[in-house]
């Protein structure tokens, strides 16, 4: 299934086909999957247009929770789970130089 969206990816210009077998070398070897999975168990059938806006949502959501950072200074702060722990990212400078 993940070499069958990887040429997927390259065939719609999403990937470049160097990157789609870098990740499909680096999923053969390594046990965290390549960087993705994929779960063939879940489908939306064509009428669940509830069905297909739900998954839409969720590929649409940011990777973190914007309302999660702050910035401290020249530091970017990131508020951590149930916990509230911080973790200092990096500065405002090291994101923009490399960049």
């Amino acid at each position: 299934m993940r070499k069958r969206i990887l040429r997927a990816f390259v065939a719609r210009g999403h990937l470049e086909a160097c990157e789609a077998k870098d990740m499909a070398e680096r999923a053969a070897s390594s046990s965290h999957g390549g960087g993705f999975s994929v779960d063939a168990g879940v489908r939306i059938e064509a009428a669940d247009r509830a069905g297909l806006e739900r998954l839409l949502r969720y590929c649409a959501r940011p990777p973190f929770a914007m309302d999660r950072f702050k910035q401290r200074g020249a530091d970017l702060v990131f508020r951590c789970g149930k916990g509230h722990t911080e973790a200092t990212l990096a500065t405002a400078h090291a994101l923009c130089a490399g960049a």
